[in-house]
């Protein structure tokens, strides 16, 4: 048994080395419990679903993270990860996965069975994404398939901590969002990793598809986000406010794509940030809608 004080120093820094991944993922659950409060919420089971999902994302990498060690140890591109650099132990890593996996569902379990059933998809859905027997990671298509589809439970265990019920247009709503994110990451997210996954020997779409492309999907996937908002927009009678926000700044996005085409593939970081503000400030504007500030 190791001293507490070990294992509250492994946890920030396993913590700290997938501070995106614990953003993104948890920002998912409070977009959805904010989007759902115009249906009434109790604030606790808002706290504890949102505290259950951080370290329900925090059990799914630090898992991927102990499968991936040995080949992050070769790595010429991970090789800095805290387990190949020894900055931890790799055992008290794996009591953690276990120890933030139980807080994480018990702790859904005590806000409703609907936000326990889409978080436990979500973890689900994340270990085969690592388990070697199945390994969705490394399999073409399905790879960014399972990121995209991640999306819908990390949103809806957040939407389903309201009182309201989850209709045809939030399945819809989140279809459309699921769907942005599959066709942008092969010119965004996985365009910053092709050396990585070339030396995995994991095949991306952003390896298979031309720079041209991949353009065009991320075209593709930004046109569809405002053509359909202001449907929503409409079906919810959203505030005027949350209309033009959404299509305004998808307008600008689109605008920065077509005019910055060649810089994209040269600069994967670079866009992959602007991709994922986008991302945040279209989450932004559902939110103001849902607030009926007119």
């Amino acid at each position: 048994m190791y001293p507490l004080k070990a294992y509250l120093q492994t946890f920030l820094i396993m913590s700290k080395s997938r501070a995106e991944a614990l953003f993104a993922w948890t920002w998912n659950t409070i977009a959805g419990v904010l989007v759902g409060s115009r249906h009434g919420l109790l604030v606790s089971e808002a706290c504890l679903a949102i505290g259950s999902m951080f370290f329900l994302t925090f059990a799914v990498y630090v898992y991927n993270d102990l499968l991936d060690a040995h080949y992050d140890k070769s790595s010429l591109y991970k090789g800095d990860r805290p387990i190949p650099r020894k900055q931890v132990q790799p055992q008290i890593v794996k009591q953690l996965f276990y120890i933030t996996s139980f807080i994480g569902i018990m702790g859904m379990v005590f806000v409703n069975l609907t936000s326990l059933l889409f978080a436990v998809s979500y973890y689900l859905l994340f270990w085969v994404y690592s388990w070697r027997r199945i390994y969705l990671k490394k399999r073409f298509i399905l790879k960014e398939l399972s990121i995209a589809l991640a999306i819908l439970p990390t949103g809806l265990t957040g939407y389903s901590v309201s009182q309201g019920p989850i209709t045809a247009d939030i399945w819809a709503l989140y279809g459309v969002i699921c769907l942005f994110a599959f066709l942008a990451q092969p010119s965004v997210n996985d365009s910053s990793d092709i050396k990585e996954d070339r030396e995995a020997g994991i095949q991306t779409m952003a390896i298979r598809f031309s720079g041209k492309t991949k353009i065009q999907l991320l075209i593709l996937a930004t046109a569809l986000v405002v053509l359909a908002l202001p449907l929503f927009s409409f079906y919810w009678h959203y505030t005027s406010i949350a209309v033009w926000f959404a299509v305004c700044s998808t307008l600008i996005f689109l605008g920065l794509i077509l005019s910055h085409k060649k810089q994209i593939e040269a600069y994967p970081v670079k866009w992959k940030f602007y991709t994922h503000g986008f991302y945040f400030i279209i989450q932004l504007g559902l939110i103001i809608g849902s607030m009926r500030l007119d």
